[in-house]
């Protein structure tokens, strides 16, 4: 009888250890990484929501996008605009945006059509047209430019150094809410 107690208990205790075993492989096949990438990906949504539907109120004009550099691929890509939700592709050096992106260095442009590093095929592409354009950098901790700002078409006159200062200050609030993205 203690033979056969002590058999079944320990069948009992190998079916639960097997169990358990069992249970936790489903958890070393599931994507973990998969809610945190969601979470991510849902602030950064955010930040483009809050460029596109404020920046353009705050420095009077037409439209504004937030364009994020791939590394990887070389290239920026943004939602256009809550009005025109075509996602943008550009290799960086590409029109002003790309310039932006590689060079790191702020452009104001009154007269798109006659600045040689404009790219008319996304006017093209969005059945819109560009007059003027203001684009900054937002910059991480090590000075490598993430991702690019930028306001299209003032809507009374032009583009003026305050609208570069308000610009420059918002990309430095882009940069630390990117790399807080980037950091969790």
């Amino acid at each position: 009888m203690k033979v056969t107690k002590l058999v079944g208990t320990a069948g009992a205790v190998v079916g639960v250890v097997t169990g358990c075993c069992l249970g936790m492989l489903n958890l070393l096949l599931i994507d973990l990484g998969a809610s945190e990438r969601q979470r991510r990906e849902a602030e950064l949504h955010t930040i483009f929501q809050t460029i596109m539907a404020q920046g353009h109120e705050v420095t009077e004009c037409e439209r504004s996008s937030l364009f994020v550099v791939d590394k990887e691929k070389q290239e920026l890509w943004s939602v256009t605009s809550k009005y025109d939700p075509h996602m943008i592709r550009l290799p960086v050096g590409t029109g002003i945006a790309g310039y932006v992106a590689k060079t790191g260095e702020s452009v104001m442009s009154s007269k798109v059509y006659e600045d040689p590093r404009f790219f008319s095929d996304v006017d093209k592409e969005t059945h819109y047209v560009t007059r003027n354009i203001i684009c900054g950098p937002v910059k991480n901790s090590a000075g490598e430019v993430v991702a690019v700002v930028e306001f299209v078409n003032k809507l009374k006159g032009e583009f003026t150094e305050t609208d570069m200062k308000l610009l420059r200050m918002l990309c430095s609030h882009v940069a630390v809410f990117i790399s807080s993205v980037s950091r969790e």
